[in-house]
């Protein structure tokens, strides 16, 4: 396949047709290896050619307008100029160089390394091979691919958003969506509104989009907060808008939160607001911040445990004797004895975990009891048995 620009600009090719109009042109080749053009885009070995020229015809450098001696032959084809073995350049033009653009280096299959990333402290777009624009036509952002196709979605890249998403791709495009690390099932123009920490990779199975982004894909990525978070140390603006002002508990902090014109701090636990502004207007993301691992108190007595949950917004408990959960539930006693361990979660997603011991024990002095009262009710049985034997014989 064959891609060619003109200033920048992508325009149409057709083999054998003319090119007349002025202006610095570059073609993109691609080429499969003989035996491969049935596989799947990825598993295909792609060799990639690059040409550039450029037509002018007037202010050369003397000044005067530039005549050509002849018409163009049939050698004006872009397919037959790349094959030439020299180059002419007209005067007022200098070389570029021939060399292909030094390739990225080798990584990871780019979902999967990403996809086993530790989220950081902050948040930022990926920025990987994508561009971004408002469409004030459709309401929408136009998200673009180098290939120059495009998808839509009501979301820039890098959004912090409390609404879901929604993909908007070509016919031709599909998505591979991982949430918190994991791969998850998503069909374009459903909506995404589970909370979590996003990456949406487009993919075109065709020549020229592997010879793009062969070696590393496009990646979108996004976050969506239901409420609470615990791990939102800072947020940067998204693609296209800017953070125009920032609240805590409902005070203005702006100028303190912002550590740079497109990042802003969250040092403190709280209630956020955070405004963005762009050519759709403003929109907000609001969030409580809490790193304060829940409280719980496991008292221990012999043959019994008491489990008191002191914070409100414990979400879940899970509880295991050795390697074993034994309860899901927020259990108040145990009376099993064994070595366990409890993990409380929140809603923010903070844990607190403890160890506890149940043991049971022997209460020598109850048995003792037990056995003197025992040996008193014999005692007596005895006695009483004798002394009704002595009534008969008399």
């Amino acid at each position: 396949s064959v891609r060619m620009t003109r200033d920048g600009k992508d325009v149409g090719f057709s083999n054998k047709a003319q090119i007349k109009e002025e202006g610095t042109y570059v073609g993109q080749f691609y080429v499969t290896q003989d035996g491969s053009e049935e596989l799947p885009g990825w598993q295909q070995t792609i060799e990639r050619a690059r040409f550039v020229f450029r037509i002018q015809y007037t202010a050369g450098l003397d000044g005067q307008p530039l005549v050509l001696e002849q018409e163009p032959s049939e050698l004006s084809s872009f397919a037959d100029l790349a094959q030439e073995e020299s180059e002419v350049l007209l005067p007022g033009t200098t070389e570029e160089p021939e060399t292909e653009p030094a390739e990225e280096p080798a990584a990871e299959e780019p979902a999967q390394a990403e996809a086993e990333e530790q989220p950081a402290p902050g948040f930022v777009a990926a920025t990987k091979g994508l561009t971004t624009e408002y469409d004030a036509s459709t309401g929408n952002y136009r998200i673009g691919l180098l290939t120059g196709d495009s998808f839509q979605s009501n979301i820039p890249d890098g959004m912090v958003t409390n609404s879901a998403v929604l993909f908007m791709p070509a016919e031709d495009m599909r998505f591979e969506v991982y949430r918190n690390g994991e791969e998850i099932e998503y069909t374009p123009g459903e909506y995404i509104s589970e909370s979590g920490d996003y990456i949406a990779i487009p993919i075109i199975d065709n020549l020229e989009y592997e010879g793009y982004y062969r070696m590393n894909r496009p990646m979108m990525r996004f976050r969506i907060v239901g409420g609470q978070v615990n791990d939102l140390a800072s947020i940067a603006a998204p693609e296209s808008l800017k953070i125009t002002a920032v609240r805590l508990n409902g005070e203005d902090v702006t100028a303190k939160a912002m550590l740079s014109d497109e990042v802003a701090g969250l040092s403190e636990d709280g209630q956020y607001e955070v405004e963005f502004t762009g050519d759709n207007g403003e929109t907000s993301v609001t969030f409580l911040r809490d790193t304060v691992p829940p409280r719980v108190r496991v008292t221990t007595e012999p043959n019994i445990a008491k489990i008191e949950y002191l914070s409100e917004d414990i979400t879940s408990a899970m509880i295991y004797r050795g390697n074993e959960l034994v309860s899901d539930q927020m259990m108040s006693t145990i009376t099993d004895t064994g070595r366990y361990r409890i993990v409380v979660r929140d809603a923010s997603g903070n844990e607190t975990e403890q160890q506890f011991n149940v043991q049971y024990r022997i209460n020598i002095f109850a048995i003792l009891a037990i056995v003197a009262v025992m040996a008193l009710i014999g005692g007596l049985i005895i006695f009483l048995q004798k002394t009704k034997t002595s009534v008969r014989v008399r």
